[in-house]
C-alpha cells in the first residue's frame, strides 16, 4: 500500500503549498493515514471525483469546498480526487518516510505549533484508547469516538494544555463526540479558563475565565467561541462544572 502512496504523490504535477478555491485556503500536509493511524483509505473516502485533470488542484479543492463535510482531499494512485471528512492540522508531523500529499482546510493553530504537554483526569477505563493526548496530535476522524478524549469517574473532570509560553488566545474551536449520548451528556457545562502556572489537581479557581460553554450540541458539531479581547496565559483548561464525565474530540486555539 505504501508504494501506492508514493505514486499518488507523483501524480500531482504541480505540488503547491497552498491552494485557493471558493474563498477557502487549502494547505498542504503530508500524512500516511494507514501507517500513522491505521486508517483504511478506502473506508475513509467519502467521495471520489474523477473529472479533474491531473494538473488541476483547484478542481479538487473546489469539489471538496462544495461539501459541508469535506475537510481533507488527496489524489489517489490514478490521479482522481479523494474527498474525506478527516481533520488534519496543517502543522501535523507524521512518522512515515513515504507520506501522502493531502490538502486540509484547517488553519494553523497555537496548539499544534506550540503545545508542549497535556494533562487531564484519568481516561475512562472502558475506553482506553480515548487518551488526553489525542487532543494535541493534530488528527481526528469525525465519526470515530476513540479519536476523542473521554474521562469518567472523577469529580469535575478537566484537561490542561501547556502552550510552552504565555500566549494571547482570542478564539477556541472544539468538537463534540460523534454519538448522541456523549454529545448530550459528556460535552456540556464546560468552563474554559487560562492561567500562567501549571495546576494539575483540578483546582483552577485562580485561572481567568475565557468562556462558559453550556451546550448541548449535535454530535460532531464544531463549537466556535470568539472573544472581543484575548486572554493571555500559558495554560488553557477545560473543566466540567459538575458531573463526572467529560468528552472532547478536537481542540484548536487562535
Amino acid at each position: 500500500m505504501y508504494p501506492r502512496h508514493f505514486v499518488a504523490a507523483l501524480v500531482v504535477v504541480v505540488v503547491l503549498e497552498t491552494c485557493w478555491a471558493n474563498d477557502v485556503l487549502w494547505r498542504k500536509v503530508q500524512i500516511d493515514l494507514e501507517r500513522d493511524h491505521g486508517v483504511n483509505l478506502s473506508e475513509a473516502a467519502k467521495e471520489v471525483v474523477t473529472y479533474c485533470s491531473q494538473d488541476s488542484n483547484i478542481c479538487c479543492a473546489m469539489a471538496c469546498t462544495k461539501q459541508d463535510w469535506c475537510e481533507l482531499w488527496y489524489r489517489d494512485a490514478i490521479g482522481d480526487c479523494v474527498l474525506t471528512n478527516i481533520i488534519v492540522s496543517p502543522s501535523y508531523q507524521g512518522i512515515s518516510p513515504t507520506p501522502l500529499i493531502c490538502y486540509t482546510k484547517r488553519k494553523k493553530d497555537l496548539i499544534m505549533q506550540h503545545a508542549r504537554k497535556i494533562y487531564g483526569t484519568e481516561t475512562a477505563p472502558t475506553h482506553p484508547l480515548r487518551l488526553v493526548t489525542n487532543l494535541i496530535n493534530g488528527f481526528y476522524r469525525r465519526h470515530i469516538a476513540n479519536d476523542c478524549y473521554t474521562s469518567t469517574g472523577s469529580e469535575k473532570p478537566w484537561v490542561l494544555i501547556d502552550l510552552g509560553k504565555e500566549m494571547a488566545v482570542r478564539e477556541v474551536h472544539f468538537i463534540a463526540p460523534p454519538n448522541s449520548y456523549m454529545a448530550e451528556n459528556y460535552f456540556r457545562d464546560i468552563r474554559i479558563k487560562m492561567g500562567t502556572t501549571r495546576i494539575i489537581n483540578g483546582d483552577l479557581r485562580s485561572y481567568k475565565l475565557l468562556a462558559n460553554f453550556t451546550g448541548p450540541v449535535k454530535p460532531k458539531e464544531i463549537v466556535i467561541i470568539k472573544r472581543d479581547k484575548p486572554i493571555v496565559g500559558r495554560y488553557i483548561s477545560f473543566q466540567k462544572k459538575s458531573e463526572k464525565a467529560l468528552a472532547i474530540c478536537y481542540v484548536e486555539l487562535f
